[in-house]
């Protein structure tokens, strides 16, 4: 299924014959967008673990649907010390990485390579197909049936493409 045109980049404002135009990509947004998520996702993380040393050493209630004993063990203080930190490190790399891409990516088109007949648990699995430098890649996306679809139906997809590692991609078109 490829396309002459395949790993080119999108020429902004130049459709073909009787397509629109596809909608200016909002960098700032993304970057954002992805920040409020790594955020929430890590403070989520965060809340859990220190929430479960509040409940089983301030209020002696265990997890697993039992009332601690006081001879039993706790959760240690050292282990939500240790996961904050971590948490934070982890949640700060993974925000750079996907920073790195939108910020820094190409816009390109690619192509449907596969795609899922089922769906299975709300989602739809999506390959999308591109070419850098004369070489293939594919980017596998558990996408809604709805994005799915719309994806599906055109046969191709707008991507942003990592330039230094052409084998990361994010998908805009969700």
């Amino acid at each position: 299924m490829a396309n002459a045109n395949a790993g080119e980049p999108v020429e902004s404002g130049t459709p073909e014959e009787g397509e629109a135009a596809p909608p200016p990509l909002d960098r700032k947004g993304q970057v954002n967008i992805a920040f409020w998520s790594h955020v929430v996702v890590s403070g989520s993380m965060l809340l859990l673990v220190w929430a479960w040393y509040v409940l089983e050493n301030v209020f002696g209630v265990s997890l697993k649907l039992e009332r601690l004993e006081p001879d039993k063990m706790r959760l240690p203080l050292l282990v939500p010390l240790i996961a904050t930190p971590v948490v934070a490190l982890i949640a700060f790399g993974l925000y750079k990485r996907a920073v790195g891409i939108i910020l820094h990516g190409i816009e390109m088109t690619g192509h449907v390579a596969s795609y899922g007949v089922n769906i299975v648990n709300g989602v739809r699995d999506v390959t999308i197909e591109y070419e850098v430098g004369g070489k293939t890649y594919k980017k596998s996306q558990s996408l809604t049936p709805a994005s799915a679809a719309r994806i599906i139906e055109k046969g191709e997809a707008r991507i942003l493409v990592h330039p230094k590692k052409p084998s990361r991609c994010r998908l805009l078109d969700v």
